[in-house]
């Protein structure tokens, strides 16, 4: 997709640069080749850190939003007052009033205050405005409202700033906490294509114990309590999966359907299992939801129909009554024998 946003925004400036060339514009071609810079992107499916930069800008941004529209309502707010207080003022050899940062128009004041909220020199101002010479009938306001006026902004501006910077480092902080990465489900599809070669999305419900055992940790471990106290996730052995499986806090809640498993469906519980909730409560559920939501991104979740209740059977109640069929069998077995 970004290549070919690159091609077609080459192509564009090159016919743009011929038509010029030929018949002439009224005003040169804008060049699009500056948007090549943006192959640098690339790197966040290699680099970690750039991925989770880039995905810090995604998850934050509708709370950045609000706060950059807090942010212009204060600007404008007090573009007003300061037209009101220094409208009228004659610029000079000032250090940073001038006829390019003043408050007789209202876009002349927004970009003034955006100056000042960026830190640059917002000092110059504060002492210009306490020298200002005025045209004629502007009454001239007291040094004291222009001292309040200065100082309310600038604390204004460093709290909304502040909150700002807060936003993108708790976002971040989300990003660097996460149990389960990329690169944990990325190793999940790598193991699932071993039992699904032919790319159907679904597995044996069989399997799902072998590709279960093949995981690392954290998508599939135990917690265990090491001898100076310390707890450690440790890989699932063959003797815990059915506990694992079927633990009681958080069970593995998939459904099975034709003794088969979904992709999507296993990975999001073996998420939710690790991370310490169950975000659905039975089966039919996790269809549901699934196939409201992610059918665009796995379209072979579009196959799985809508079931009753009573047509799906959860791993977790499956591997149970697997469990007590073999207990039982093993039972019947040594009743033959004795």
């Amino acid at each position: 997709m970004l290549d070919s946003l690159l091609v077609a925004s080459s192509l564009t400036t090159g016919v743009a640069y011929t038509i010029d060339y030929f018949i002439g514009l009224k005003s040169p071609p804008v060049s699009f080749a500056y948007l090549r810079a943006l192959r640098v992107l690339r790197l966040a499916r290699k680099l970690r850190s750039v991925r989770m930069l880039l995905l810090t800008l995604v998850f934050s941004a509708p709370a950045m939003a609000n706060i950059t529209m807090l942010l212009y309502i204060i600007i404008y707010v007090f573009s007003m007052f300061g037209m009101t207080l220094l409208g009228g003022a004659l610029w000079g050899s000032y250090c940073g009033i001038s006829q390019h940062a003043n408050f007789d128009q209202i876009y002349l004041a927004v970009l003034t205050l955006f100056r000042i909220a960026t830190g640059d020199s917002w000092s110059c101002y504060y002492m210009d405005a306490l020298k200002l010479e005025y045209r004629d009938n502007y009454v001239v306001p007291s040094t004291i409202w222009v001292r309040l006026f200065f100082v309310i902004y600038v604390m204004l501006i460093l709290v909304v700033v502040s909150v700002f910077n807060a936003i993108l480092l708790q976002y971040y902080s989300v990003q660097s906490s996460l149990r389960v990465n990329d690169k944990d489900i990325e190793d999940f599809s790598k193991a699932w294509a071993d039992f699904d070669p032919g790319r159907t999305h679904f597995i044996p419900v069989e399997n799902v114990g072998k590709l279960v055992l093949r995981l690392k940790p954290p998508l599939a471990s135990i917690t265990t309590t090491l001898s100076d106290g310390r707890t450690a996730s440790l890989p699932i052995q063959a003797a815990d999966l059915a506990s694992f499986i079927t633990n009681e806090e958080h069970p593995i809640s998939v459904p099975v359907r034709k003794r088969k498993v979904h992709y999507i469906e296993l990975l999001v519980a073996l998420v939710n299992a690790q991370v310490g909730q169950r975000m659905f409560g039975q089966a039919v559920l996790v269809q549901t939801k699934l196939t409201q939501r992610w059918p665009r991104m796995v379209p072979s979740l579009l196959s799985l129909r809508q079931e009753a209740a009573e047509n799906l059977v959860d791993l977790a109640d499956y591997v149970q009554e697997h469990a007590r069929e073999h207990a039982n069998h093993q039972s019947d077995e040594e009743s033959l024998e004795i």
